[in-house]
């Protein structure tokens, strides 16, 4: 199960804060990469093991990933930046129906 947690950090270590959840968050997608790399799909048991825990790396990595955006929006707001929100990308139906 997972939990969120909050803490609080002084101001300027919060760019700190977000590069060391990044990088621990991109080694850990390089390292199930290279596991992932290495399935052998006629091994059919392992490989669709292999493919649902890779499924579940990317939920974390997704979850570690919003993380750091969130961080780094906060981290804007206290420095004064002015935040927009990022544009909403068509939805698939939409795409579909332009075609």
């Amino acid at each position: 199960m997972k939990v969120n947690l909050t803490y609080s950090v002084e101001l300027e270590e919060v760019p700190l804060e977000i590069d060391r959840v990044f990088r621990k968050t991109i080694e850990d997608l390089h390292r199930h990469l290279g596991q992932l790399e290495n399935l052998d799909p006629t091994a059919t048991l392992k490989f669709v093991d292999g493919i649902n825990e890779f499924r579940k790396l990317l939920y974390d990595v997704d979850a570690k990933l919003e993380n750091c955006h969130s961080m780094g929006m906060g981290y804007m707001r206290a420095l004064g930046t002015s935040v927009s929100p990022p544009a909403e990308e068509p939805k698939e139906e939409e795409q579909n129906e332009d075609r």
